[in-house]
C-alpha cells in the first residue's frame, strides 16, 4: 500500500488556540504539551475502503496556545462528533465482574482455619517486596520473584508499568533468582490543565485501515496514559505496528458481532451507517511510546470476547456460631411453643 503521511495541522493554531485533537501536540516555545488519556473509534468502510477517525483526547498543557498534527494518507473530511459515542462505548465494553465466593468452617479455637487454602496454593508463585523508597523522582520497589508473570501481575496491580513482553525478557534473570527493582515516575509538581478536547471525526480514504500512533520523541517519556481504541467493521480485528506488523501492546478488550452499531454510534455522521457490526476493543497503558504506526488486520479468531474481572471473597463460618445460632432459635421456639401451652391451659381453665 503507498502510503504518504501528509501532515495536518488540525486545530489551526491562530483560529483555534484551545481546541483540537492530534496524534503531535504543538505549543508554543517553551511551552510543555504532552498527550494525556485519549479514546478513539475507528470505524472501517471496506466496501468504499474508507475509514471514519473519530478521537477524543486530553492533553496536558501549561500553554493557552497550541495546536495538533495528525498524519492521514489522503485528504480528509473533518466534522465535529458527538462525544457521548465514547460513554456508550466504554460502558458496552466495560468488563464483567464476577464473584467467586470460598466457605470455610472451623473452630474459633483453631486459627489454622482462618487462613484461605486459596491464599495458601498463591505462594507457589510469589513476590516478596524487600525494601521501598523514593529517591530521585521516582518510586522503587525491590523485589524478589520466583515466577515472572506473578512479577508482572504484582506490578500491574501496584500501578507498575509491566507488558507481555517484558515477561520473557525478565524470564532468565527470576531463574537466576536475581532481584527486580521497579521504578515508577513521581510527578511532585503541580498539576497542568488537562484540556478535554471535544470528538473530531475525520473520514479519509485508504487502502488499510489504521491509527496514526507515531509520536515525537520529544512527548515520550517516563510517564505513561490510557489509549482505548474501539474498532468498527465487518470482522473482529487485532492491531500490529508498522508493515512489518510487530506487536502491539493493546490487550483486547472487547469484541462482539453486535446488533445495535448504528445506535452506538449515534451522532458520528456517516460513521454511523457503515455495514460493519463487529465491535473490538483494545487497552493500551503504554501510551504514548509507538514508534510504528497502528494497521489493523483480521484477528485469527472470530469469536467472542468479553474481560472478566473475577473475585475471589473467603466467608469464615465458625462451629461455635452455628451452634450459639441454633441454641437462640430452639429457646425462641421452645419459649413461644411453651407460652402456647400455657395460654391454651388457661383458657381451659376459665371453662
Amino acid at each position: 500500500m503507498r502510503f504518504h503521511l501528509s501532515l495536518l495541522f488540525l486545530s489551526l493554531l491562530l483560529l483555534l488556540p484551545s481546541k483540537g485533537d492530534a496524534c503531535c501536540p504543538a505549543g508554543s516555545q517553551g511551552s510543555h504539551v504532552q498527550i494525556a488519556d485519549q479514546e478513539i473509534l475507528v470505524v472501517w468502510d471496506e466496501v468504499n475502503k474508507r475509514e471514519h477517525f473519530i478521537r477524543q483526547a486530553k492533553f496536558e498543557t501549561d500553554s493557552e496556545n497550541y495546536g495538533f498534527l495528525v498524519p492521514t494518507p489522503t485528504k480528509p473530511e473533518l466534522a465535529e462528533a458527538d462525544a457521548a459515542v465514547f460513554k456508550r462505548l466504554s460502558d458496552t465494553t466495560k468488563p464483567v465482574v464476577k464473584t467467586n465466593y470460598h466457605y470455610h468452617f472451623g473452630s474459633i479455637f483453631d486459627k489454622s482455619a482462618f487462613v484461605s487454602s486459596r491464599k495458601t496454593d498463591s505462594k507457589k508463585a510469589s513476590v516478596t517486596v524487600l525494601d521501598r523508597k523514593r529517591i530521585a523522582g521516582y518510586d522503587a520497589v525491590v523485589l524478589r520473584a520466583d515466577d515472572p508473570k506473578a512479577l508482572g501481575e504484582w506490578l500491574e496491580s501496584h500501578g507498575y508499568e509491566f507488558r507481555e513482553d517484558l515477561i520473557e525478557w525478565v524470564r532468565p534473570y527470576i531463574e537466576a533468582h536475581w532481584i527486580v527493582t521497579a521504578f515508577k515516575f513521581v510527578n511532585t509538581t503541580p498539576k497542568l490543565m488537562l484540556k478535554p478536547t471535544k470528538a473530531i471525526r475525520m473520514s479519509f480514504d485508504t487502502e488499510h485501515p489504521l491509527f496514526p500512533y507515531r509520536v515525537p520523541e520529544d512527548n515520550l517519556s517516563q510517564a505513561r496514559s490510557l489509549l482505548r481504541v474501539h474498532f468498527v467493521g465487518p470482522k473482529r480485528v487485532v492491531g500490529k505496528l508498522g508493515k512489518e506488523r510487530s506487536p502491539w501492546a493493546g490487550k483486547i478488550r472487547y469484541a462482539k458481532n453486535r446488533d445495535d452499531i448504528k445506535e452506538l454510534l449515534a451522532g458520528t455522521g456517516p460513521a454511523a451507517n457503515v455495514s460493519g457490526t463487529w465491535l473490538t476493543s483494545f487497552d493500551d497503558k503504554t501510551w504514548p511510546g509507538g514508534a510504528e504506526d497502528l494497521y489493523f488486520d483480521s484477528a485469527p479468531s472470530q469469536e467472542s470476547f468479553i474481560t472478566v474481572i473475577v473475585v475471589e471473597k473467603d466467608i469464615f463460618i465458625v462451629y461455635e456460631f452455628i451452634i450459639g445460632l441454633i441454641a437462640v432459635v430452639g429457646f425462641v421456639i421452645g419459649f413461644a411453643m411453651f407460652q402456647r401451652k400455657k395460654r391454651a391451659k388457661a383458657k381451659v381453665e376459665l371453662q
